[in-house]
């Protein structure tokens, strides 16, 4: 091979590292697009009772302890409901893991 065959052999893998380089840099950036998924139900919050432990079935003995929050707003997704106070302080519950939810939907 002369050196100008030579020239275009390197030049052809350069330009195809840059592209190789600059598709790899791609794909991260693509991936880290999702979304996250939308509430099922959100609104104003009239009440809820929030339990430190999972609520407890008829029959299981134990004892759990809990607060009510009466104001502010709930969204509710499909395993967890998040409850803001008016304060802005956010609270995630896993389903039973609380009781008496009422809220006004949006």
């Amino acid at each position: 091979m002369d050196m100008k065959g030579a020239g275009i052999v390197a030049a052809g893998l350069v330009a195809a590292s840059l592209i190789l380089g600059l598709l790899a840099r791609g794909l991260p950036a693509t991936a880290e697009k999702s979304h996250a998924p939308a509430p099922i139900a959100s609104g104003k919050l009239i009440t809820v009772t929030v339990w430190e432990k999972p609520v407890q079935r008829p029959g299981e003995l134990g004892s759990n302890s809990s607060y009510t929050m009466e104001k502010g707003r709930v969204d509710v997704y499909d395993q967890f409901i998040i409850l803001t106070s008016n304060e802005g302080k956010k609270t995630v519950c896993l389903h039973g893991w609380y009781t008496n939810l009422r809220f006004e939907q949006d």
